[in-house]
């Protein structure tokens, strides 16, 4: 895979016409699919590219920054890289162009944000409407004038958001599910149930309905083969103990759940067949793109630089939309 993701890397910045000469990017090494953030920064000409990691439930930060200069050599690659591994270096911050808000660089917070220079930026690196408080003190940003840009992540050279579709699909060969002529309900309120809901569609000649939370108290769950929940921005519980979903233990159902607030205890105790078998929670997705592929996963990342230098050079591009409060 690793000239493979080469080749995409170098394909999109390209397609996206990513420059950063001159600036100095702040980022993470993840691992798996997240490995690639610094690796688009220094093939797109960053000056340098400080990367933060820590330990976590995907791996040892050692082992991630041993897999990423793995990928440097391997690549060819020459940039500055500064590496820091279960820690915070504050005077890191100071001298950033770019932030890119993932994992392991957040939470971008009051101590953070104090320390960032004028005229840095923050790329949010997901789509506008999926903004959690927690990871961006936005209020403080704008009250000393650090521009926070999110991405659309379904620009038409990009269709990143389209794929949650196959990540659906995906999930439910997991789960040991053929969608085949079955009644299908989705719930969710957002961009992830529509886009889903079509995907299946068209995938198959099952009947698909999609229901915001709100809208499931009145419906006849038993006519249904799958239940896919992917509300990811209401906070109401949907499965547990006073759950708006009502399932009768040993229902024949099949429920699978990318986002919302699951109570993985609840429906254990209660037979229901479910998968994952872990606790949903709002804002966050039990499977990421990763699981469609590591190509996915760079496009997005790429596209959230991009958006970091287009606010960085403070260039209108319909690739960013402005968080503001």
């Amino acid at each position: 895979m690793g000239k493979k993701n080469l080749q995409h890397i170098k394909d999109t910045i390209e397609l996206l016409n990513i420059n950063l000469t001159g600036k100095t990017i702040l980022t993470e090494i993840g691992s798996g699919s997240f490995l690639y953030s610094g690796i688009i920064a220094a093939l797109s000409g960053a000056d340098k590219v400080i990367l933060w990691t820590r330990d976590s439930n995907y791996g040892l930060a050692k082992n991630n920054i041993y897999e990423f200069k793995k990928l440097l050599i391997e690549y060819d690659i020459n940039c500055e890289f500064i590496f820091r591994c279960n820690r915070r270096v504050y005077s890191d911050i100071q001298e950033c162009d770019i932030i890119c808000n993932l994992g392991f660089v957040r939470p971008i917070d009051d101590k953070f944000i104090n320390n960032l220079n004028k005229g840095s930026v923050i790329s949010y690196m997901a789509e506008a409407w999926e903004f959690r408080r927690e990871d961006i003190h936005l209020e403080l940003c704008q009250k000393r004038g650090i521009r926070v840009g999110a991405v659309w992540e379904n620009h038409p050279d990009l269709r990143i958001f389209d794929k949650c579709g196959e990540l659906a699909s995906l999930m439910l060969k997991k789960a040991s599910f053929h969608l085949n002529k079955q009644n299908v309900l989705i719930i969710s309120g957002d961009h992830f149930g529509k886009t889903i809901k079509h995907h299946f569609e068209q995938i198959s000649e099952s009947q698909v309905v999609c229901l915001s939370p709100n809208e499931i108290c009145s419906i006849q769950i038993k006519e249904y083969d799958l239940i896919f929940i992917a509300d990811y921005i209401s906070e109401k519980k949907i499965v547990g103990t006073d759950g708006l979903l009502k399932i009768p233990p040993n229902c024949n159902i099949k429920i699978v759940h990318l986002a919302g607030e699951v109570d993985i205890s609840y429906a254990i105790k209660n037979q229901l067949d479910i998968f994952p078998k872990l606790n949903g929670y709002h804002h966050r997705m039990t499977y990421t793109l990763a699981l469609v592929g590591d190509e996915t996963v760079i496009s997005l990342h790429a596209a959230g630089i991009k958006v970091g230098e287009l606010l960085h050079n403070q260039i209108d591009d319909p690739l960013v939309q402005m968080l503001t409060k």
